[in-house]
């Protein structure tokens, strides 16, 4: 990373801790290193709660519930996966913003913990999971409205969860083709 020192005597510093000194300046190229531009998801930064998620499923479902429940209160962002939540983190915190971490109560969650608590030093109480049981953000839709608003279809498999049978039919259909309804 560099930082431009503001006397000219001093020129620029090279750093290779991203979350040492940084500020505005010196993340935005980093933000758009890890392909993430100024305006995908990383919006509203002023706000306290900016919530980080795994992947743009999650982004999707939880700023649809945001909508339907007409709150602000949240400032979801699109983690860029599981290992890579902690860079997301990092430039947020730089820039002044509070942060917390949501998963899905699965391995990434398991993985992506580990890398926050060892490698970004990130408080435990900040690292929350969309359910306390197994399971992902789909799961937090009951059954028959997950197949109806979100898949926008009427079968119903026996025995799957909802992330369940979103895994076993994505070859079928991609969830960034998908049109989500909501009512």
């Amino acid at each position: 990373m560099v930082i431009k020192e503001i006397s000219s005597e001093l020129g620029t510093k090279i750093e290779n801790k991203i979350h040492s000194k940084a500020d505005k300046e010196t993340l935005t190229p980093i933000l758009t290193t890890i392909g993430l531009g100024l305006n995908d998801g990383i919006q509203n930064i002023n706000q306290v709660n900016n919530v980080i998620v795994e992947g743009p499923s999650d982004y999707f479902y939880l700023q649809g519930l945001k909508t339907i429940l007409k709150t602000s209160e949240f400032n979801f962002v699109f983690g860029g996966g599981a290992g890579n939540m902690g860079n997301v983190g990092a430039i947020l915190s730089g820039w002044g913003c509070n942060v917390i971490y949501l998963y899905d109560n699965d391995k990434g969650k398991t993985d992506g913990s580990k890398n926050l608590l060892n490698n970004w030093y990130v408080n435990k109480e900040l690292i929350l999971s969309v359910k306390e049981s197994a399971g992902s953000v789909e799961d937090l839709f009951s059954r028959s409205d997950f197949m109806k608003y979100v898949l926008n279809v009427k079968v119903l498999e026996k025995d799957l969860t909802n992330s369940a049978f979103q895994k076993t039919n994505q070859t079928r259909q991609s969830i960034t083709r998908q049109t989500i309804y909501f009512s």
